[in-house]
């Protein structure tokens, strides 16, 4: 039931926008997106500092204090440790220099130790590398080579091991740490390589996937979400599970498409894919930023339950006697009431069939896409059937007493929170029992249920006629059911946000595999509950969330962030003393977590 994915543009465009760039760096730094020096459209380099607040929707300048800022560059590399940014690198630049989010000013770092120098018969001397975090060193990748940086001692040491890859000197690489190695993609005649490198032996190894008929371009980016390697080639998006041996095209949306965008950056926020800037192929440089979800929303999904006819109870005749069928319950909200609802079925007996079917889409969120061939071949006449049907359907709705608000406003999001509200219009009870297995009771609309689930779709289109209840299966405690039905009615996540503050994770635990389980029409509420279990992750509650998750493949970002937490993290003494670690080291499974992550006690 999972929709195709869709880029969305996110964000005002204003004053404090960055300029137009291509081949910067994008990190995510305390919910906000870090855009940081490129290239211009007449070839200029930049050293400037942007962020993103996602929260907010809004561009700032970065504020500095103190004269010294980078060199300007390009097709250099990013990384963050600890409160710092850390930059290296770029067109015809070899120097290193540190940003502190702490006192907003730059610092450069001395280039000490066996460093990369620059090297003959490289164009663009030390750019187009890849760097990777792990524990307290930085590790650079480029020209079958490999630096290791001491942040502790700031100074660099040449690893003298064998080399990797395929020498280039204008096409990026990117790197990533997964499961205590590092990963690193590199484009090679036509195709994409993998060479995993170990941290402990500082050794090379080739990983071998499949292309399954997939050509990638050099025009490439590449990020990390959880186990899934995602790659933007040519507008085109690929992703790569760790544990198998091939890659798979994700079907986009053809109207949340982006265009063809050479040198931009990918980077993740609360699990989703984020794509900022880069240049066109007609040479333009753009500044956009969108952000990837992976399924519909609540608008779409209304879309697709009218085209659909599934759980349909009411149907209105246009003038040619033609039935026009739509859900009793949605309509009532939208309306306001039993009489409203009369009136609009006499109102529509004058109308024809594309006025009718207009005002229905309406009702529903999404105004109807006029097809206007089956009424006309003349282009002109088509046109003055549109205008005619447009005006008809805003004359039907003035004759309403919430026409006014449904035609021009359109504003179904705040339809549905008064839905969610209305206990009495609730046709239908989820029976789930509580700790003591007493029933408690979660009602809900039979049609929401349907348009937001496959799983209840199936469920109550086989009852629709038999029973308004169900008892839960799924042996959920209720408040995750009952979040999960707020869910279903406003897209928002606020339910669980609130537990998780108070320090109750058990619900957004028990709701991260609720678009599988439940077959929703998107993945993005598995995303939004791993963010907010990262956010509130503390040293009282993570051992029952790896508990909960050890093992499952989908949550091996979840489960690498909570080691980190517990064994590298400014807590893991504290940590180590605790009742919850001597749980943890006593475990079954303890063993095979200190080997797949190479752990020390």
């Amino acid at each position: 039931m999972l929709q195709k994915a869709r880029w969305i543009k996110i964000g005002t465009e204003s004053k404090m926008s960055p300029y137009p760039r291509s081949a910067h760096t994008a990190i995510i730094h305390n919910n906000k997106l870090i855009i940081f020096a490129g290239r211009t459209d007449d070839g200029d380099m930049l050293n400037d500092l942007h962020s993103f607040d996602f929260e907010l929707g809004q561009w700032s300048r970065v504020s500095i204090n103190g004269k010294l800022k980078p060199t300007c560059r390009a097709f250099h590399s990013t990384v963050i440790y600890k409160s710092r940014m850390y930059t290296y690198g770029g067109n015809y630049g070899n120097s290193m220099f540190a940003f502190s989010f702490n006192d907003s000013c730059w610092e450069e770092i001395p280039m000490k130790g066996d460093f990369p120098s620059k090297v003959s018969n490289l164009i663009h001397n030390n750019s187009h590398h890849a760097c990777v975090v792990h524990q307290d060193k930085m590790y650079l990748f480029g020209w079958k080579q490999a630096w290791e940086f001491d942040f502790l001692t700031l100074s660099w040491t040449k690893l003298k091991s064998a080399e990797y890859g395929y020498y280039s000197n204008d096409i990026r690489d990117y790197a990533f740490s997964y499961r205590g190695f590092a990963y690193i993609i590199h484009y090679v005649e036509k195709d994409l390589e993998m060479t995993k490198f170990d941290f402990n032996t500082c050794k090379f190894e080739p990983i071998q996937f499949k292309k399954q008929g997939i050509k990638f371009d050099s025009n490439y980016v590449v990020e990390l979400i959880n186990n899934k390697l995602f790659c933007l080639s040519s507008g085109q998006l690929y992703s790569h599970t760790f544990g198998t041996d091939n890659w798979n095209k994700i079907e986009i949306d053809p109207k949340f498409e982006v265009p063809l965008i050479y040198n931009s950056s990918l980077s993740v926020h609360n699990n989703r894919l984020v794509l900022f800037g880069g240049e066109l192929s007609t040479r333009q440089y753009i500044k956009d930023l969108y952000e990837l979800h992976f399924g519909s929303n609540l608008k779409e999904d209304l879309s697709q339950i009218l085209k659909s006819g599934e759980l349909f109870d009411i149907e209105f005749m246009d003038a040619a006697g033609i039935p026009h069928k739509a859900h009793k319950a949605l309509v009532q909200l939208r309306l306001g009431s039993e009489q409203e609802i009369t009136k609009f079925s006499n109102l529509c007996l004058h109308e024809n069939s594309i006025v009718v079917t207009n005002c229905l889409h309406y009702i529903y969120g999404c105004p109807y896409e006029f097809d206007m061939d089956s009424f006309s071949t003349n282009e002109q006449t088509k046109q003055m059937d549109k205008i005619d049907a447009a005006k008809s359907t805003q004359q039907l709705f003035m004759q309403l007493s919430r026409g006014k608000h449904i035609f021009e406003k359109n504003e179904i999001e705040k339809d549905f929170l008064e839905f969610q509200k209305d206990n009495e219009s609730k046709d239908f009870v989820i029976i789930v029992k509580d700790e003591d297995e007493n029933d408690v009771n979660i009602r809900a609309h039979k049609f929401v249920l349907a348009l937001r689930s496959g799983l209840y779709r199936n469920m109550l289109v086989s009852v629709q006629d038999e029973s308004n209840t169900v008892p839960d299966f799924t042996g959920k405690r209720p408040k995750s059911i009952q979040a999960l039905v707020d869910y279903f009615y406003t897209d928002k996540i606020s339910h669980i946000q609130n537990f998780a503050k108070k320090g109750d994770l058990t619900v957004a635990m028990e709701l991260l595999n609720a678009p599988d389980f439940y077959e929703l029409t998107t993945n993005d509420l598995t995303f939004d509950c791993l963010s907010i279990l990262k956010r509130n992750l503390n040293s009282d509650n993570w051992f029952p969330l790896l508990e909960y998750i050890f093992g499952e493949r989908l949550f091996e970002d979840l489960e690498q962030f909570i080691v980190n937490f517990v064994f590298y993290s400014k807590f893991k003494e504290k940590i180590k003393r605790s009742k919850m670690y001597q749980k943890l080291i006593k475990t079954d499974w303890f063993p095979m977590l200190a080997k797949m992550y190479r752990l020390k006690v």
